[in-house]
C-alpha cells in the first residue's frame, strides 16, 4: 500500500501527463487544416501557458548542461542555390487574377472530396484518440486522489467512533455492556456503507472526492457530537419511557392546536 508522499509523487506524474498530452494537442491544431482556419487558434489555457514554459525552462537548462554531449550536425551552405535564379513578378497581371478565381470557380470532383473527407476522418480518430487518453488520465488520478484522502479519512475515523462509543455507555441505563456493543458494531456497519457509496460517487464523478471520502467521517461526527451532549444531560436516549413521553407531549399538543377532547379511559 503507498503513502501520502508517493501517492502524492503519482498525482503529479499523473497531471504532467495530462497537460502534455492537451499541450501536444494545441500544438498539432494548425496540421488539422491546409487552408482554410490555418491561422485560427483558441487561446491556450493559464495552466498550460505555465507548463509549456517550465517544460521548455527545463529543455533549456539541458542544453546548458555542458556535461551533456550533443553531436555536431553538418554545417548549412547555400552555394548550390547560387546558380538558381526565379523570376518573382513585382504586379498581379490580369491574367493571374482570372486563374485565380478559376480555381474557387472549378467544380469539386470525387478525389477531391474523398481527400477532404479522409482527411476529416483522421482528425476525428485523433481527437478521439486524445480525449481517450485524457479520460484514462483522469481516471487514475481520482483513484490516487481518493486514496490519499481515504488514508487520513480512516485515520480521523478513530476519534468519530470514539466520540459514538464512550457516551453509549453513560446513555444507556440497561443492558449490561451487550448494548453499547451492539450500538457501536451498528454504526461501524453505516461507517463502512457510507465510505463504499462515498468512494463510488466520488469515482463516477457523481460528487466530489473530498465530499465522498469524508462523507462517513461528517455522519459520524455529528452522531459522535449529539450523544456526547445527550450524555453530559444524562439523557435517557435509548430508555422507552423517554420516547413514550416524548409521544403523550405531541399528541397532547395536537389536540390542542385541532380542538380534539381527549379520549375517555
Amino acid at each position: 500500500m503507498r503513502n501520502l508522499k508517493e501517492l502524492k509523487l503519482d498525482m503529479d506524474s499523473v497531471n504532467r501527463e495530462t497537460n502534455g498530452q492537451k499541450l501536444g494537442l494545441y500544438n498539432l491544431q494548425p496540421t488539422f487544416f491546409n487552408f482554410h482556419f490555418k491561422r485560427d487558434s483558441v487561446r491556450m489555457p493559464k495552466e498550460l501557458v505555465k507548463f509549456s514554459r517550465y517544460r521548455d525552462s527545463i529543455a533549456e537548462a539541458k542544453k546548458k548542461d555542458t556535461s551533456v554531449h550533443i553531436p555536431h550536425t553538418m554545417p548549412f551552405s547555400t552555394a548550390h542555390f547560387q546558380g538558381l535564379k526565379i523570376k518573382v513578378p513585382k504586379t498581379i497581371q490580369e491574367k493571374d487574377k482570372k486563374i485565380a478565381d478559376s480555381l474557387y470557380q472549378a467544380k469539386r470532383s470525387v478525389t477531391e472530396i474523398a481527400t477532404a473527407l479522409s482527411r476529416a476522418r483522421m482528425v476525428k480518430n485523433q481527437l478521439q484518440s486524445n480525449n481517450a487518453n485524457l479520460d484514462n488520465y483522469a481516471h487514475e488520478y481520482r483513484v490516487f486522489q481518493i486514496q490519499w484522502h481515504k488514508i487520513l479519512a480512516n485515520s480521523i475515523a478513530c476519534i468519530a467512533m470514539f466520540l459514538i462509543g464512550a457516551p453509549l455507555g453513560a446513555i444507556i441505563k440497561k443492558g449490561g455492556l451487550g448494548v453499547p456493543v451492539l450500538a457501536s458494531i451498528l454504526f461501524f456497519i453505516l461507517f463502512y456503507v457510507l465510505s463504499l457509496t462515498g468512494d463510488k460517487w466520488a469515482l463516477a464523478e457523481t460528487v466530489p472526492v473530498v465530499v465522498g471520502t469524508w462523507m462517513a467521517n461528517a455522519v459520524l461526527f455529528s452522531v459522535g457530537f449529539v450523544f456526547l451532549r445527550q450524555a453530559r444531560a444524562d439523557a435517557r436516549l435509548f430508555d422507552a419511557d423517554f420516547y413514550n413521553v416524548v409521544i403523550d407531549k405531541l399528541k397532547t399538543r395536537w389536540r390542542r392546536t385541532f380542538g380534539l377532547k381527549p379520549k375517555a379511559a
